[in-house]
């Protein structure tokens, strides 16, 4: 058996992508709290990431078994139409619009949202290169990168707001009903807005080039890379690699100590969502 196969439970040798993709998107899509405590998938062996996937729930799995037939059709996932609109593939062979049965937008084939909506982009995940650039940025700011982040957010829906202020805008589109999309419009107007106006919060720089890569990622005429999830997985392993919150946020926005601000437990939550030192009791 190679590196890159695995044996399955019926002794047959499968490739060990598959399998590694499952890890990978169970933990952007569903967090850390579908893993054994203080597991490290960066340096556990294959076997030991085959039995964290194994001891998922099962609608989690449910969800990785759909998601991987899905993979295997020439089809895209979740597409974002010229309208900025996020559309997802279901089992039926059709993609329906996030909130579709709200703004009124019934599912269509891939060929029908071509003609009535397109030319649509490809939901993608992050290039590596893009992902060093972030990883960098972050590193950089220190303890203010987690404010870095909120005033980058901030400077990007307050950009959209004057563009678009009908729409829901193009941030979210990526996966717009995700729990980490539907929170992170209040997370940047109510807490990255506040620090904004207190630049010893924040890396002037790390904003910047944050709002530079997240406003590219949402304009590539090719390719739509999503923000929240994305965000919030790479600003994880940044906490980890750094020994924790308190290394990448201020006493501002350490939860449940007396300097704490309003939104710093949501904040908390959600940047640390897949880290594998999230404290749930700081919640």
């Amino acid at each position: 058996m190679s590196a890159e196969t695995y044996i399955d439970p019926d002794g047959e040798e499968r490739p060990a992508e598959p399998a590694l993709d499952a890890l990978t998107a169970a933990l952007r899509s569903f967090g850390r709290a579908t893993l054994p405590a203080g597991f490290d998938e960066s340096v556990a062996t294959f076997d030991e990431m085959m039995a964290a996937v194994d001891a998922m729930p099962q609608e989690v799995k449910d969800d990785l078994a759909d998601e991987a037939a899905r993979a295997d059709t020439s089809a895209p996932h979740r597409v974002v139409d010229i309208h900025d609109q996020g559309w997802y593939l279901t089992g039926d062979g059709l993609y329906h619009a996030d909130y579709g049965s709200s703004r009124g937008l019934e599912p269509l084939t891939l060929d029908e949202l071509t003609a009535q909506r397109g030319p649509w982009r490809p939901v993608e995940p992050v290039t590596d290169a893009d992902e060093k650039l972030i990883v960098d940025a972050l590193v950089e700011a220190g303890q203010k990168a987690a404010g870095s982040v909120l005033v980058a957010l901030y400077a990007l829906f307050r950009a959209e707001a004057k563009a678009n202020p009908v729409g829901p805008g193009r941030l979210l589109s990526g996966r717009e009903g995700s729990w980490e999309s539907a929170g992170l419009r209040h997370l940047a107007w109510d807490v990255g807005s506040q620090i904004a106006e207190k630049p010893s919060r924040f890396h002037q720089m790390t904003s910047l080039r944050l709002v530079d890569v997240i406003e590219r990622w949402v304009t590539d005429p090719e390719r739509y890379t999503e923000v929240a999830e994305t965000l919030a997985y790479i600003f994880g392993h940044v906490a980890d690699a750094a020994g924790g919150w308190d290394k990448v946020a201020d006493r501002h926005l350490q939860p449940g100590t007396r300097w704490s601000q309003n939104g710093a437990a949501q904040v908390y939550g959600y940047l640390m969502s897949t880290a594998a030192t999230l404290d749930t009791g700081r919640l």
